[in-house]
């Protein structure tokens, strides 16, 4: 008992703020074998997992002293797009002054920072884009995300990683969404002029992961293999679960209700983070293959 109680003490502990989120979910499994983990949570409840309001400034300092971590992870966001450019002042709030009150703990424990960010800082008309590429944000969302990443770069100790579309199967996610429509016999639009190379939150969770034990600095993108339309997208996960593709119906961005602009030719290069790594990012079929694994156990 007393090798097992070495053990974790002597593991570095990590704090995912967003733990009950898709991608928050992700990294506190991947990470608890090699370290000490702990997770909040807002809105979705988890019995194994802290509450925090990322907004509330004492509440934040209070209970990121208390547990004193040396790597905080900030997944939690307000990521709804459209409700982003309607409810700007609660964009705001979450996304930019709950950023800086997290950057502030983390800096009074001197704890690393990573921050999760988006594709969506970019304007989507170059298609790739790299580390060095200036971002030009076309919607309130981004804004946030930009404002957000130059408040994390303040510290000295940071990795910012811009994630391109994520996507996942439970029960809260596009894909889940997507899947059920289907099933449903409901069509569905989606845009064929719409473009990124999707990665699955596990995925991104793990490669994550790798870039904190290497102890990476700095800004990585983390994209899938595969540059995709969200049209093709939703395709192949509807043929890969064997699912009626006649359902899915190609409409232009232009065309789809949408409040926010989107950029439209958005990937996300990422030779920096492969180099860095000595890894090569897995292809959209074996990604799938992961994703029906676990889905066939739910």
């Amino acid at each position: 008992m007393a090798k097992k109680k070495e053990d974790k003490d002597s593991k570095k502990k990590v704090l995912v703020v967003g733990g009950s989120g898709q991608l928050g979910s992700a990294l506190v499994s991947q990470l608890d074998e090699k370290f000490d983990v702990l997770g909040t949570y807002f809105f979705n409840k988890r019995s194994n997992l802290i509450k925090l309001d990322v907004t509330k400034k004492d509440k934040v300092f209070e209970t990121i002293k208390q547990i004193s971590p040396d790597i905080i992870i900030l997944t939690s966001a307000f990521t709804h797009i459209d409700n982003c450019e309607i409810m700007k002042p609660l964009a705001n709030d979450l996304n930019i002054n709950g950023v800086k009150n997290v950057v502030k703990a983390a800096k009074s424990v001197k704890a690393k920072l990573v921050f999760i960010s988006s594709y969506y800082v970019f304007n989507g008309k170059k298609e790739m884009y790299s580390e060095r590429d200036k971002p030009d944000p076309l919607n309130h969302y981004g804004i946030t995300k930009l404002q957000s990443e130059e408040e994390v770069s303040k510290l000295d100790e940071y990795m910012i990683v811009r994630s391109s579309k994520i996507f996942d199967i439970d029960d809260r996610t596009y894909v889940s969404s997507l899947m059920s429509s289907v099933k449903a016999k409901e069509y569905v639009n989606v845009a064929s002029d719409q473009y990124t190379n999707p990665i699955t939150a596990n995925y991104l969770a793990e490669i994550i992961a790798l870039l904190i034990e290497k102890n990476r600095k700095g800004i990585f993108h983390v994209g899938g293999k595969q540059y995709l339309s969200m049209y093709s997208f939703a395709k192949k996960i509807i043929r890969y679960f064997n699912l009626d593709t006649n359902y899915i119906k190609p409409i232009k961005c232009s065309k789809i209700r949408q409040i926010a602009k989107r950029p439209l030719k958005c990937g996300l290069k990422t030779d920096k983070v492969e180099k860095s790594l000595g890894i090569t990012i897995k292809s959209f079929s074996t990604m799938m293959k992961d994703l029906k694994k676990r889905y066939k156990k739910k």
